[in-house]
């Protein structure tokens, strides 16, 4: 008898610390592919078109559209990247633009542009004509914009929550969303408030700070239903050790770990990483041009794989995905460098 309870007991401990190992294995089991750089673009004398500090690129139909921040125009081109036509031009009047943000698509297929000078939502056809314009106050710093069938929502800076909803007469409806982590500095508190929301399906939506690690996803009523750490990566776990380390001893220091960009997929979430901070010799650390593949659906995310972009390129600022290709803007050099997906 009791060689028979101490075999049960033996067993049972040999299946605890399997289950335990499988855990572990599938801790580490997610793919880092290394891409290699297939083609560049508005890279040479030759081109039509040169970049200068694009705030976003989106694809909508059969054209690619590249918002100038500083220049304040809308670049338009074909597939190819061949040039169309420019729209607009900096400005405080009534048709122009102040300071352009992130582009995305509306529920009836429009591209909308922020113009965040003005505070304006300013919906495009795939030709570049103006339909519609939709005040959103307090959207100076937002990134990405859902819509709901009677309001329109993104981050706010500096709010006492993350996020806000307005109606379409630009009258504020409610705030929500928390904080995830803890912040170490003004700096930090700052940032994390400008994050991102991204629908998926017809209720669910995304939502990214970017300063936490924690991807969410919640259902219309705001009930979080699935959520993925990106701490939990291998290659982000001992990042994250190190400047637990470094925090330990220098509390009031800067540490920047951001989505810098993001983009929305054929049901995958792709997010350009950027990592920093200061070592004990006050030496800059970074991590950067990775980024993290997320698989959603209206019910679940999961962390797909790790593309590893180019490292000829300091920091890549934006991304954008289409036919089987990413695309990473160096705003050093003003080149759009093009990568076959796996």
């Amino acid at each position: 008898m009791i060689l028979k309870t101490a075999y049960r007991v033996v067993s049972i401990l040999i299946f605890v610390l399997y289950l335990i190992s499988c855990k572990e294995s599938d801790e580490v089991t997610i793919p880092v592919e290394k891409l290699t750089k297939k083609a560049s673009f508005f890279n040479n004398s030759s081109d039509e078109f040169f970049l200068v500090n694009p705030s976003d690129m989106f694809q909508l139909n059969d054209k690619i559209f590249i918002a100038e921040a500083e220049l304040s125009h809308l670049a338009i081109f074909d597939l190819n990247f061949k040039f169309i036509q420019t729209v607009g031009r900096f400005g405080e009047g009534p048709d122009d633009f102040f300071y352009l943000g992130k582009m995305g698509k509306t529920p009836d297929g429009l591209l909308y542009l922020h113009d965040r000078g003005h505070e304006l939502l300013r919906l495009f056809d795939s030709d570049g004509v103006e339909k519609k314009r939709i005040s959103v106050p307090e959207s100076l710093y937002a990134e990405n914009f859902i819509f709901t069938d009677n309001s329109i929502c993104f981050s706010v800076g500096n709010g006492e929550k993350p996020f806000s909803c307005y109606d379409f007469n630009g009258q504020k409806t409610r705030a929500f969303g928390e904080f995830v982590n803890s912040y170490h500095n003004d700096f930090q508190k700052y940032q994390r408030s400008i994050g991102a929301l991204y629908r998926v399906g017809k209720s669910s939506y995304l939502q990214i700070l970017p300063a936490e690690s924690e991807i969410s996803l919640f259902d219309s009523d705001d009930v979080k239903i699935d959520s993925v750490d990106i701490f939990s990566i291998p290659d982000f776990i001992s990042y994250k050790n190190k400047v637990d380390q470094f925090y330990a001893k220098n509390f009031e220091k800067s540490f920047i770990s951001v989505f810098k960009d993001y983009y929305l997929y054929d049901d995958k979430l792709y997010l350009l990483t950027y990592s920093s901070y200061l070592d004990a010799e006050g030496n800059e650390q970074v991590d950067t041009n990775k980024v993290i593949v997320l698989d959603v659906t209206s019910e679940r995310i999961t962390i797909n794989s790790v593309l590893d972009l180019s490292a000829d390129v300091d920091a890549y600022s934006q991304i954008m995905v289409f036919d089987g290709f990413i695309f990473a803007f160096d705003k050093e050099s003003g080149k759009l460098d093009q990568f076959e997906l796996p």
